[in-house]
C-alpha cells in the first residue's frame, strides 16, 4: 500500500505538471501522443538492418520510418532468357503516419539479366495521398530480349515456325484515381511506348508492318474498388472500365487507335487463411492495330504457363480463379486455372482459340502485404512443335 508521504508526493507533481499542460496545444499533444506510440512501436520490433529485415520483412515498420525497404538478389529461370540473375528491391512508405486506416504506398524495383540475351529494368507502385480519395499507379520499364516469334496474329503463330527477333521497348504508364463517393472511382490515364524490332530473320511475319512504333496514349476510366488491399487482396472486389485513345499525331501508329479495357475481380475468404479469388479481363483494339498494342498470351498476370509472346492478336479475353492458402511463418500456396483467346474481332472467335492455363504458386510475404510470387504454369501443347507448354513466373505482387 502507499504511503501518505508518497501520495502527497504524487499530489505534488501532478499540481506543478498541471500548468504546463494547461499551457500545451492540443497539436503538441498530439505530437506527443504520435511520438510516444512510434516510439513503443519502435521499441517492440526486431532491430533494423539488412538480416532482420529479410527475416522479419513482413512487419510493418512505415509508421516508424520514411521508407521500409527490403532487397533481394536471386537466380532465376525462364523460357525467354533461360537462366540468369534477378535483383529486387520493395518500398513501403506512408505519406500520413498518423492515418492507420490507409494501407501503405508501395514501390517495387527490379532487375533481370538472362544467358539468352534477356534484360530488364522496371519500377513500378502506388502511391496513396493524404484523405485516402486520391492514389497513383505507375509503372516505367525498358526490355532488351531475343525471343522467339511466330507473328502478329493468331492465324500465324498456329502454322508457322518461330524465327528469332531482337526487340527493345520502353514503356510508361500511370493512372490517377480520384474517389468521389465510398469504394467508387473516377480516373484519368497516359500511356507512351516505344518498341523496335532491331533484328528480324523475315519481315514477312510483320504482315507488312513497321519495324518499330511509338504510341502515345490517354484515357479515363471508372470503377467500383472495396478491396480491403490492392496489391494483396483477401476480400471484396475490383469492377474496372477504362477507355484509351491512341491519336496518330502523337506517335507513329499510322491511323488513330482506341482500346477498350473491362476487369472484374472478387475475392472470398473461405477457411483459416484461405482466399479464393476469381478475374474476368477483356481488352480490345480497333482492328488492325500495330503489332507494338497488340495482346500477348504468357507474362506475369494472364495465361500463364505460355512463352510470352507466343500467340499474339488484336483482342484478348481471360477468365481464371485462385484458391490461395497461407501455410505458416510467411509461406503460402497457391492453386489457379483457367482459359483465355486472343483472336482478330469478336466476329471471329472461335473455340479453336481457346487457350487453357492451369498451375500452381508458391508465395513468401517479402514485405508487409507484398508477395514474392513464383508460379508454374501449364497450357496447351504446342501447335506447331507438340511438345508440352511450361513457363515460369517470379515477381512481385499477386497476379490480380
Amino acid at each position: 500500500m502507499m504511503s501518505i508521504r508518497n501520495t502527497l508526493f504524487v499530489l505534488l507533481w501532478g499540481l506543478l505538471a498541471l500548468p504546463a499542460a494547461c499551457l500545451a496545444s492540443p497539436q503538441a499533444a498530439q505530437a506527443a501522443a504520435r511520438d510516444s506510440l512510434h516510439t513503443a512501436r519502435k521499441d517492440s520490433l526486431p532491430k533494423d538492418n539488412f538480416f532482420t529485415r529479410l527475416i522479419h520483412g513482413q512487419i510493418d515498420r512505415t509508421f516508424i520510418k520514411k521508407i521500409d525497404h527490403s532487397e533481394v538478389v536471386y537466380p532465376a529461370y525462364s523460357n525467354e532468357g533461360f537462366f540468369g540473375l534477378g535483383a529486387m528491391a520493395s518500398l513501403l512508405f506512408r505519406l500520413d503516419r498518423n492515418d492507420s486506416l490507409m494501407q501503405a504506398s508501395d514501390a517495387s524495383i527490379w532487375a533481370l539479366a538472362m544467358l539468352r540475351g534477356f534484360f530488364c529494368v522496371s519500377a513500378d507502385g502506388n502511391i496513396f495521398f493524404p484523405g485516402r480519395r486520391h492514389r497513383l499507379r505507375y509503372e516505367l520499364s525498358y526490355w532488351r530480349e531475343r525471343p522467339e516469334f511466330w507473328g502478329i496474329d493468331y492465324a500465324s503463330c498456329v502454322s508457322r515456325e518461330p524465327i528469332k527477333i531482337t526487340r527493345n521497348e520502353i514503356e510508361l504508364n500511370a493512372s490517377y484515381d480520384y474517389q468521389f463517393a465510398k469504394d467508387f472511382y473516377v480516373g484519368a490515364a497516359v500511356d507512351f511506348s516505344y518498341k523496335v524490332i532491331n533484328e528480324i530473320a523475315d519481315k514477312t511475319y510483320l504482315n507488312g508492318q513497321k519495324l518499330s512504333y511509338i504510341t502515345t496514349g490517354v484515357g479515363a476510366s471508372v470503377q467500383y474498388d472495396s478491396r480491403d488491399h490492392v496489391g494483396n487482396p483477401t476480400r471484396g472486389g475490383n469492377v474496372i472500365l477504362r477507355g484509351m485513345v491512341y491519336p496518330s499525331v502523337f506517335g507513329t501508329n499510322p491511323q488513330t487507335i482506341c482500346r477498350i479495357t473491362f476487369q472484374a475481380n472478387y475475392y472470398q475468404k473461405l477457411w483459416k487463411g484461405a482466399v479464393l479469388a476469381f478475374d474476368a479481363y477483356t481488352q480490345i483494339n480497333t482492328p488492325d492495330a500495330p503489332w507494338a498494342l497488340r495482346e500477348e498470351s504468357g507474362g506475369n498476370f494472364r495465361l500463364r504457363g505460355y512463352y510470352e509472346g507466343r500467340y499474339i492478336d488484336n483482342n484478348l479475353l481471360s477468365v481464371q480463379a485462385e484458391l490461395r492458402q497461407k501455410l505458416f511463418w510467411r509461406l503460402g500456396l497457391v492453386a489457379f486455372g483457367g482459359f483465355g483467346a486472343l483472336f482478330p474481332d469478336f466476329s471471329s472467335l472461335r473455340a479453336e482459340h481457346l487457350l487453357y492455363s492451369t498451375g500452381v504458386g508458391l508465395r513468401l510475404e517479402f514485405k508487409h502485404n507484398v508477395n514474392l510470387r513464383v508460379d508454374y504454369g501449364f497450357g496447351r501443347r504446342d501447335p506447331v512443335s507438340g511438345r508440352f507448354t511450361g513457363a515460369f513466373v517470379v515477381t512481385l505482387n499477386e497476379a490480380f
